[in-house]
């Protein structure tokens, strides 16, 4: 078994990409979360230059970065339009930990879950042609708030 040590520098928005590569050195990480967020390193809203500058940058310095956490990308949107796997995939992102799902109010919750697993499945397969793996994005007040549903959802039937 190896153990990869990764940092989500969320909380490091103040850095440029050459204060995370000293920190991360500084903490001996062996890659650090790409984050997907508009203020953030790499922005949706300008997803294929700033990814392409971000990875690059860690990069030349020695830190593969293979992990992102885009939250900002709707899983149901990337079924339509996966471009943005493929703009990630590209600059050697090989996972990628995709938007929330969100409790349907006006439908019974056994009902969206069915909805997600259906989304989970379709978007696994959409994924699967680029090469890229989509995680399941567990969140406090959102629909998946623990491993047990997720498993649910995501497990193959």
């Amino acid at each position: 078994m190896s153990l990869t040590c990764s940092l989500f520098p969320k909380f490091f928005q103040d850095l440029d990409a050459a204060g995370l590569v000293a920190l991360s050195k500084e903490c001996n990480l062996d890659t650090m979360n790409a984050v997907v967020r508009d203020g953030y390193w790499i922005e949706q809203s300008n997803l294929a230059e700033t990814c392409e500058s971000f990875c690059k940058a860690m990069r030349d310095n020695g830190i593969h970065v293979f992990f992102a956490t885009a939250a900002c990308l709707d899983p149901y949107d990337l079924i339509k339009d996966p471009s943005p796997l493929q703009v990630l995939w590209d600059n050697g992102i090989t996972h990628v930990r995709v938007g929330y799902f969100s409790r349907n109010p006006n439908k019974p919750v056994a009902d969206t879950v069915a909805d997600v697993k259906a989304c989970v499945e379709q978007l696994r397969d959409v994924a699967s042609k680029i090469g890229i793996k989509c995680i399941v994005h567990l969140h406090p007040g959102r629909l998946l708030t623990n491993p047990s549903l997720a498993w649910h959802v995501s497990r193959e039937t």
